[in-house]
This record gives C-alpha cells, sequence and structure tokens, in this order.
C-alpha cells in the first residue's frame, strides 16, 4: 500500500513539474537561432520539438518570421508540412498561431494566392486553415 502511494506521487510530481516547465535564457537563445536559421519545415518542427516550451517574445518573432517565409517561398514545400502536422497536430496549432501580423502584406498576398490557387491536391483543410489564418491577420 505504501508503495503505491509513492508511485502515485512520483507520477503527480512528473506531471507536474512538465507542466512548469521554464524556458531557461541558453534555450530561449537556442530557440531564436534555431527558428532564425529554420529553412525547411522538418527544420523548424525540430526546433519546435526540442524548444515548445520557449514560445514568447523574440522567440515567438522568430518562430514567426520563419514560418512567414517557409511559407511565402517554400510553399512547394507544403506536403512536407502537412506529413508534419498529420504527425502531430499541436504543431499544426502552433504553425497556424505563427501566422500573424508581422508579415507583410505581399507575404501575405503571395500565402493566400499560393492557398488558393496551387493547394496540392489532399491538402486542401491545411491550405484553407492557413488562407483563413492570414486572412483574418492581415486584413484588419
Amino acid at each position: 500500500m505504501h508503495c503505491a502511494r509513492c508511485l502515485i506521487f512520483a507520477l503527480l510530481c512528473l506531471t507536474t513539474n512538465s507542466a512548469f516547465a521554464e524556458c531557461y535564457p541558453e534555450s530561449a537563445a537556442a530557440a531564436e537561432r534555431g527558428a532564425r536559421e529554420a529553412r525547411t519545415w522538418q527544420a523548424l518542427y525540430d526546433v519546435y520539438q526540442r524548444f515548445r516550451i520557449c514560445d514568447d517574445g523574440a522567440v515567438g518573432k522568430a518562430y514567426s518570421a520563419s514560418v512567414s517565409a517557409l511559407l511565402t517561398t517554400q510553399w512547394s514545400s507544403i506536403s512536407d508540412l502537412s506529413k508534419l502536422v498529420a504527425r502531430t497536430p499541436k504543431f499544426r496549432v502552433f504553425v497556424l498561431r505563427h501566422i500573424d501580423s508581422s508579415m507583410s502584406s505581399t507575404q501575405a498576398q503571395t500565402i493566400i494566392r499560393n492557398a488558393d490557387e496551387t493547394c496540392p491536391r489532399g491538402q486542401r483543410s491545411l491550405c484553407s486553415a492557413i488562407a483563413a489564418r492570414v486572412r483574418s491577420v492581415a486584413i484588419r
């Protein structure tokens, strides 16, 4: 009985500690650098997986810049993004959240045009979500 209580306590401690994890300055610096340097969806996903706890301030801005850049200049790799969000649905939420008003109007227009006109077969749900998000933050 005593061991069962210890096990339950240990499990609670583990889940509680992860819920209150912190983004330490070293992690934030690495996340920001990784986000700025991400040139593919896989690279951005890897940074997200490693540093997802760090997602505000300069790090959040770097994530947003990378998402806008990837959607603008790497549209041909949207199927790569689709595979990643299918595997990790929270990454879809992350990407959509980082489509924000920091993008330029040219980026917004390019992303909407790509999503509406050159969406690959089988990717309509993702393309529609991307276009809707851009429209909601770019047209205010």
